[in-house]
Formats: structure tokens, sequence, C-alpha cells
């Protein structure tokens, strides 16, 4: 594995994946079979919606912001700008100002439902999904949450979806929970692959490590929630 941190002029080879050999084209490929070696398709397309793309954002910046791709205007000043330090709730009030370029008064009206110009409204948009959907959006987001940490007293990552293993028949997908344990490494991987491919990357990582610590060939056809869970060992269900 090449080196973590997703910035400018680095390579992050995804799981299952080689290091991207010198002279060819930059950033690597997303992976077509899981680390056993069966095809993977990832989600089903009708599957990758903007809900993941905003729980995938939340987890892993800490900025509740669902709803912020569909126009929520609390959603998207939390995407934008982060959560205020005393109430974690509710929008960086002051670094939203700074952003726009209004007053600390104007921001608080928004948040309170008063009419936003146009102007602002495009602009505030326009920052909310670039913290999500551009590199040097969830770079900045990263870098202002710090290094993914599991709370005290967890290790383990939940996933609910629809999911099975690939090599079953078609009826073995259902509504599931997941549970696995993740290590340091693993978040710091996540949070690299993260930054350095957006949906597709934290895709690639639930498909390897589930693959690896779960259940050889298992594959999430979509993924509702991603959550913290209790202390784990690897292959508790």
């Amino acid at each position: 594995m090449s080196s973590r941190g997703g910035g400018d002029g680095v390579d992050i080879p995804l799981p299952g994946m080689p290091p991207v050999e010198p002279g060819r084209a930059r950033g690597p490929v997303l992976p077509t079979q899981t680390p056993s070696g069966t095809p993977l398709s990832g989600f089903d397309p009708g599957e990758r919606s903007t809900a993941f793309r905003e729980k995938a954002f939340s987890f892993l910046t800490g900025r509740p912001a669902g709803g912020a791709l569909e126009g929520d205007r609390g959603a998207q000043l939390m995407a934008a700008f982060g959560s205020s330090t005393r109430d974690p709730s509710r929008p960086n009030v002051a670094a939203a100002a700074k952003g726009l370029g209004v007053s600390t008064r104007s921001v608080q009206r928004w948040i309170a439902g008063s009419g936003m110009s146009t102007k602002h409204a495009k602009t505030l948009s326009t920052k909310a999904r670039q913290a999500m959907t551009t590199k040097r959006g969830r770079a900045a987001a990263a870098r202002a949450a710090g290094p993914l940490r599991a709370p005290r007293g967890k290790n383990g990552l939940r996933v609910s979806g629809i999911m099975g293993k690939i090599s079953a028949s078609d009826g073995n997908y259902r509504p599931r929970d997941a549970r696995v344990q993740v290590q340091q490494e693993d978040l710091d991987r996540l949070q690299a692959l993260w930054i350095e491919h957006g949906d597709a990357g934290v895709e690639a990582f639930l498909h390897s490590h589930f693959d690896q610590h779960y259940e050889p060939d298992w594959h999430f056809r979509s993924v509702d929630a991603l959550e913290w869970d209790f202390n784990l060992n690897y292959n508790d269900y």
C-alpha cells in the first residue's frame, strides 16, 4: 500500500489493487473484483443515491449534512462550513458569514428561516456540493474534522442496507445489518480513499473490508446507514 493522505500528488491504491506503476497515468483505478477474486460490480446503479453521499460525508466529517444536496439550508451550511463549537447540531455561524461574505446576523436570520438572496443561495449550494463532490472540498472538510477516530468504547462499523453474497442466489440479498471491527489503520485508509475518490472510495473500502473480515464475497447493493458500533472482534456479527 502506498502512502496515505489523499492530498494532491499522492496516489492511493484502492483495496485489492496494486500500487500505481511509475510513469503510468496518475490516480488508481477502481477495483473490479474483491480481494478474494470475485468480480464486483459495486452498488446497483439505481442505488447510487445522494443520500449515500450525504451519509458518507456526515460519518467521515462529523457534519450532519443530510438533505444538503436536496437544498436544505441548515444542512448546506453544515456541509460547507461545519458545526458550531458550542452546539454541534447547529452550523458554524462565524465561518459561514466569512465564507459567504455577509454578517453573522444575516446567517442567523437565514437559519431562523428568513429569505436568502438568489446570489447567496447559489453560492451556498455550490459550496455545500463542492465539499462533498470535489477532492479539494473533501480534503478541506477532512482537515477541519481531523483524523477519523472511533468514539471511546467503540471499534466497530455497522452498515445497514441491502446486502448478500455475490456467489449466492439473488434471493440472498435482503435488508441486513452487518458489523465488523475497524482498526485505526482501517480508518486512515477509509478517510484517505474518500478524499481521493469520494463515494466510490467509500464503496470500495466497504466491499474490501467486509470481504476480508466479515464474509468472503460480501456485497452491498445499497447502503442506508454507516454507524459506529460497540467493541467488536473480527467476524463478530
